[in-house]
């Protein structure tokens, strides 16, 4: 359909609010094609507009129950809302849809390790190598910086630290994404591991 490569092409512009109105013009359409609900979606989160986001995604989910890219996409969103414990349980269930998905593997490998349960992580993203992923070492760095941050890491200590984001220079404050200890650690459009610097005396 033309509005929904329109809303992509504005999308990868960065026209953002145009992606939008396209994809919803591609919904009024064909309210049952749960194919634009989701590119729906990433329009809006990538607008940071995560409630509705939320709501597209699930709408795929009620066209088209067994719909693995809406699976991801809610896992991501997820991320972005500091629930990585959720994502692991909506990539289970698209694992269990579809068992040689490199992308959900790979996924879950991230959020696996996310909360901690760095053995799993590795099992995850062995497989996703396995498979053909094309981003695990992208994956397989935010792994690493994450157990890095854990081995070394006081939560006690937490106000002798200054993170920021390694992508856009943020300051800690301006992502709401945290991990069970607190630290904010990724960019709320699932980006880039936090890193942490000594703050000077």
């Amino acid at each position: 359909m033309v509005a929904t490569l329109l809303g992509n092409a504005y999308r990868e512009l960065g026209r953002v609010k145009e992606s939008i109105e396209a994809h919803r013009f591609a919904v009024s359409i064909n309210p049952k094609d749960h194919q634009a609900w989701v590119n729906l979606g990433v329009a809006y989160r990538t607008d940071r507009n995560l409630q509705e986001a939320g709501q597209c995604y699930f709408r795929a989910l009620d066209l088209q129950p067994e719909y693995v890219e809406a699976y991801i996409s809610l896992s991501t969103l997820n991320v972005a809302m500091n629930e990585p414990a959720k994502s692991v349980k909506l990539l289970d269930k698209a694992i269990d849809i579809d068992p040689v998905n490199a992308v959900v593997h790979g996924n879950l490998a991230l959020c696996l390790a996310m909360i901690g349960l760095y053995r799993e992580a590795e099992v995850r993203l062995e497989r996703s190598i396995a498979l053909g992923y094309s981003e695990w070492k992208t994956v397989r760095q935010r792994i690493d910086a994450l157990s890095e941050n854990d081995s070394d890491f006081d939560p006690t200590e937490i106000g002798d630290w200054e993170m920021k984001c390694p992508r856009c220079e943020c300051e800690t404050l301006s992502h709401p994404n945290e991990d069970r200890f607190g630290r904010p650690i990724l960019c709320s459009d699932f980006g880039s591991v936090m890193s942490r610097t000594k703050r000077a005396n």
